[in-house]
């Protein structure tokens, strides 16, 4: 059933060691099964400049809390990379902690959102700036003053 989830799944240690994978984060990261398992997760992020945050973050949170959510950037062996949704929590199996990491691929959602900000802001004959845009740039400035 896990293998045929469209989302990607990833447990692993506290310290980020990968040690499980679905089919879809092999397909998506563009590694194989054993290249992933001997990485970390920190490997696939594209700003890694929070990382001893986010470990100590796992390392007070209990098991079965509430999920976190967070959307990252996330590197694929090719060295593009994708926008991502992840869902995660720290588990507790056979008497040791992971965080187990649901994630999704929202490319295209952050793709529609930016075309639709962009047709918000401009005229849809000459893509110039409209109203809706300079109204706002007015609040913005008189809101800075």
């Amino acid at each position: 059933m896990v293998e045929q989830s469209a989302d990607m799944l990833y447990l692993h240690a506290l310290d980020g060691r990968i040690l499980e994978v679905n089919e879809s984060a092999i397909v998506q990261s563009q590694y194989t099964q054993g290249e992933l398992l001997n990485m970390n997760i920190f490997d696939l992020h594209s700003d890694v400049s929070d990382k001893e945050e986010i470990l100590q973050q796992w390392r007070e949170w209990k098991p079965g809390g509430q999920p976190e959510t967070l959307e990252q950037e996330h590197v694929r062996k090719d060295g593009s990379t994708y926008s991502v949704e992840i869902a995660m929590r720290k588990v507790s199996f056979v008497g040791r902690e992971f965080i187990m990491a649901i994630v999704r691929d929202i490319t295209k959602r952050k793709q529609v959102d930016k075309e639709i900000e962009f047709i918000s802001f401009h005229d849809g004959l000459t893509e110039l700036y409209n109203r809706r845009y300079f109204d706002e740039e007015l609040k913005r400035i008189a809101g800075s003053s």
